[in-house]
């Protein structure tokens, strides 16, 4: 939710597509980034 909220997509509807792209970070962590709805 909250890279929904810097990508500032404050609200989904039911079955609204969001498109992203996934990063790693330092940690070995994924996160998703370039957040937009479809």
């Amino acid at each position: 939710i909250s890279a929904l909220e810097r990508a500032g997509i404050n609200q989904l509807d039911d079955g609204q597509a969001v498109t992203f792209d996934l990063e790693s970070g330092r940690d070995g962590r994924e996160s998703a980034t370039n957040l937009a709805l479809a």
